[in-house]
C-alpha cells in the first residue's frame, strides 16, 4: 500500500474525529485541557511495545528530539482544541490545515534537507491553495474574531509542523517502533506537565463529576478512530514526504465539508455551514484545486510503480 493511500485514509478518519471533537467539546467536555491531557496521557499505553524492539537511542539528541515531537503534538492539540471550542470548526480546521503544511515545508527544507520535485511543488501549491480558499467564508474580514482565529490556528499549525518534522527526523534515525514509541512518551510527559498548574489539576480531576459515562464512551470511540488515523499517518510519514502528507490536509477538509453538510441536519447548533451561491462556487473551485493536487500525486505514485 502506498504512503499516499495511507495518508488519504488517515485524513478521512481524522475528518470524522474532528466532527466528534466538535460535538464533544461544545456539548460534553467543558475545557480543551481535559481532552489534550487524556490524549497525551494515553501515550503511556504504548509501553506495551517495549517487548517488541523498543531500545534507548544511542544518540541523546535523537532521543530528546523524539520526546519533543510528542510533546509538541500535545501542545498543538491544546491550542487547536481551544480554537475548536471557541470558534467555528469549518474555519479553524482548514486554516490550521493550511498553515501546517506551509510551516512544514519550510522546516523540512531547512532541517531535514527535504527537496520537492517540480510536480510535487505544483501539487503542494494546489493542495494548500485549495485548503486556504475553502476556509474563507463569505464575510470573512480581518476583525477581532477573524484575527483571533488566525492567531490560534497559526500557532497550532506551527507547533503541529514542528511535531511532524521532528517525527520524520525520528523515523530517519530510528526504527518504526522506536520512532513511534518515544514521541508517545514525550506526549505523556507534556500531559503530566499540564498538572503543574493548579487550575489545570482542578479542571482535569473534576472531569469524572461533570462528564457522563456515555460521554466517556463517545470519547473512547472517537479516539479509537483517531488512534487508527494517527498510526496510518505515522506509517505514511515513515515512507513518504512529510511536507506532501501535511499538504494533503486539504483532502481532509473536503471530507470534513461533506460530513458537516450531512451531519448538520442532526446537529444544526453545533455543526453549521454558511451556504450561498458564492460560497458553493468558491468551495467547488477549492475542491477542484485539491482534486488536481491529489491527482498529480496519485499519477506520480502510479508511474513510479
Amino acid at each position: 500500500m502506498s504512503w499516499l493511500l495511507l495518508a488519504v485514509t488517515a485524513h478521512f478518519l481524522t475528518a470524522l474525529v474532528f466532527i466528534g471533537d466538535k460535538i464533544l467539546l461544545v456539548k460534553k467536555i467543558p475545557h480543551p485541557v481535559i481532552y489534550s491531557f487524556y490524549l497525551g496521557i494515553f501515550g503511556i499505553l504504548m509501553l506495551v511495545l517495549i517487548p517488541f524492539g523498543v531500545v534507548f537511542p544511542q544518540q541523546i539528541t535523537v532521543w530528546l528530539l523524539s520526546l519533543l515531537a510528542g510533546a509538541a503534538n500535545v501542545l498543538a492539540l491544546y491550542f487547536f482544541y481551544f480554537a475548536m471550542k471557541k470558534f467555528d470548526a469549518s474555519q479553524v480546521v482548514p486554516i490550521t490545515g493550511a498553515f501546517t503544511p506551509i510551516f512544514t515545508f519550510i522546516a523540512a527544507f531547512i532541517f531535514l534537507g527535504e527537496r520537492l520535485s517540480s510536480l510535487d511543488i505544483i501539487s503542494f501549491s494546489l493542495l494548500v491553495l485549495g485548503g486556504l480558499l475553502v476556509s474563507l467564508n463569505k464575510g470573512f474580514k480581518l476583525g477581532d474574531s477573524s484575527l483571533a482565529i488566525l492567531k490560534f490556528a497559526a500557532l497550532a499549525g506551527f507547533i503541529f509542523a514542528v511535531s511532524f518534522v521532528l517525527m520524520k527526523f525520528s523515523y530517519q534515525h530510528l526504527s518504526f517502533i522506536n520512532g513511534f514509541f518515544w514521541p508517545r512518551m514525550g506526549g505523556a510527559a507534556m500531559a503530566l506537565f499540564f498538572l503543574v498548574f493548579k487550575e489545570n489539576r482542578d479542571i482535569i480531576f473534576s472531569t469524572p463529576k461533570t462528564v457522563e459515562k456515555r460521554t466517556m464512551g463517545l470519547v473512547i470511540l472517537n479516539q479509537s478512530a483517531g488512534g487508527t488515523a494517527f498510526i496510518l499517518l505515522n506509517i505514511a510519514i515513515f515512507f513518504g514526504s512529510v511536507t506532501l502528507i501535511n499538504a494533503l490536509q486539504g483532502v481532509q477538509y473536503a471530507f470534513l465539508l461533506a460530513l458537516v453538510a450531512i451531519l448538520s441536519l442532526k446537529f444544526p447548533h453545533i455543526l453549521k455551514e454558511e451556504i450561498s451561491q458564492d460560497i458553493i462556487l468558491q468551495k467547488i473551485i477549492a475542491i477542484l484545486f485539491i482534486g488536481a493536487g491529489l491527482s498529480i500525486l496519485a499519477a506520480e505514485q502510479f508511474f513510479a510503480l
